[in-house]
């Protein structure tokens, strides 16, 4: 069967970006982990600290599963198969959240679909990721990723909207399932283009078996690809501190401000436009001035804003220097992408994608754990708050030792 154009590759490989945020955004950022406090647990002290636990164990399970994923990918080509596969999975298992009863009856087996349809979440992702050097020229992989980037954005916003608009002046009980099942939806809908689009066959390779055939396949890739450890420590950091600061953003706001959920929302709606924006506006300048400068540019501008941000008293402040910040959200992680995309050859692009999500994941649970245990010790929000912006000088600096190395195109 002949390859679908390659302008239909690109625009349905982007338009997943736009399926998936609303799993990301709805499911374990902004709305449901708030309904599950309320619906499920016994208590907001107990849902917070079970929620956490969930997160975790789903962090914990992906980071395990990525690299082994990632180099049966390679040998098995196809990518595509396990995107789709992946995204019917965890699509499914976040229907079945919205078809469970809304009890405290249903609270361990809600825990035990929601690690099982994030982990999903995390591998389809990679997959997805591997897609991007079959179907972008190297001069171009800069804006394809960063326009996927923003097209995820502007469907989180859309996703949020129509939230709002769906649980206003409903009934509490019906929220979770009605929150569960558009987010099933969303995902499934707005995923079908790429699962329909046909890409280019690629060669299965032959592998040695087993776990000394997975830990040959990692060395060789870290010696072939010089300064990879140190681009995967600087992401882990820098992943980190944005992880941090999209978990506790809407507590911080809601505490330090005395906002109701309402207006946390309308604000967290505001900084999405404002990463969607930035990811679109560094796209092409990712193609021109390399991966490595634009991430170092948002690291410094994120260290910068998050700092100030959380030093001001006042809320038309805070909101201005968090959008700023925001900005910078999207072109780190875009350019963060086509980097991998870049230095990746045909044989280890799952691969790389993979040892990014397991840095990413490796130790997602620190920033928080500082964050808690700096607030707990301080009694103050800005206490706990202000060290994220270590994680962005630290990643800042890692990658400033020595340059960062990509092809020429």
């Amino acid at each position: 069967m002949q390859p679908s154009s390659p302008r239909r590759q690109v625009i349905s490989w982007c338009f997943y970006d736009w399926a998936n945020t609303a799993y990301s955004g709805l499911m374990i950022t902004f709305i449901f982990p708030a309904l599950f406090q309320k619906f499920y647990a016994p208590d907001p002290v107990m849902g917070q600290s079970l929620w956490g636990y969930a997160m975790a164990a789903s962090a914990v399970l992906a980071a395990l599963l990525a690299p082994l994923l990632g180099r049966y990918m390679d040998r098995r080509g196809s990518p595509l198969f396990y995107v789709t596969a992946f995204t019917a999975l965890y699509a499914f298992l976040t229907l079945a959240v919205g078809i469970l009863p809304v009890s405290q009856d249903s609270l361990y087996a809600v825990i035990a679909l929601i690690v099982a349809a994030t982990c999903a979440y995390e591998l389809a992702f990679i997959a997805y990721n591997a897609i991007l050097p079959q179907i972008a020229a190297p001069e171009k992989l800069g804006r394809i990723s960063g326009y996927g980037w923003a097209l995820g954005y502007l469907g989180g916003l859309l996703s949020l909207g129509l939230s709002l608009w769906l649980i206003t002046g409903r009934d509490g009980q019906s929220l979770p399932a009605l929150i569960a099942i558009q987010t099933a939806l969303w995902t499934a809908v707005f995923a079908l283009p790429l699962a329909m689009t046909k890409f280019a066959p690629t060669a299965r390779r032959a592998a040695m078996p087993g776990a000394p055939g997975v830990v040959a396949s990692y060395k060789n890739i870290f010696a072939r690809h010089k300064g990879l450890g140190r681009f995967l420590i600087a992401y882990l950091l820098f992943t980190d501190g944005l992880a941090t600061l999209f978990a506790f953003v809407g507590i911080y706001m809601a505490g330090m401000f005395d906002l109701p959920p309402q207006k946390v929302l309308i604000y967290a709606i505001l900084m999405q436009l404002a990463a969607g924006l930035g990811a679109f506006g560094f796209a092409k300048i990712d193609d021109i001035w390399g991966s490595a400068k634009v991430i170092k540019l948002s690291l410094i501008a994120l260290a910068c804003f998050s700092l100030i941000g959380v030093a001001v008293a006042k809320l038309w402040w805070f909101v201005a220097f968090a959008c700023c910040a925001a900005v910078f959200v999207g072109p780190v992680q875009s350019s963060a992408r086509s980097h991998i995309a870049r230095i990746a050859g045909e044989d280890d692009r799952a691969q790389l994608f993979s040892l990014m999500t397991f840095s990413g994941k490796a130790t997602a649970f620190l920033g928080p754990f500082i964050v808690a245990a700096i607030t707990h010790a301080s009694g103050s929000q800005q206490m706990g708050m202000l060290p994220v912006c270590l994680f962005f000088v630290a990643a800042f600096f890692i990658l400033s030792q020595k340059k960062l190395r990509e092809p020429k195109h």
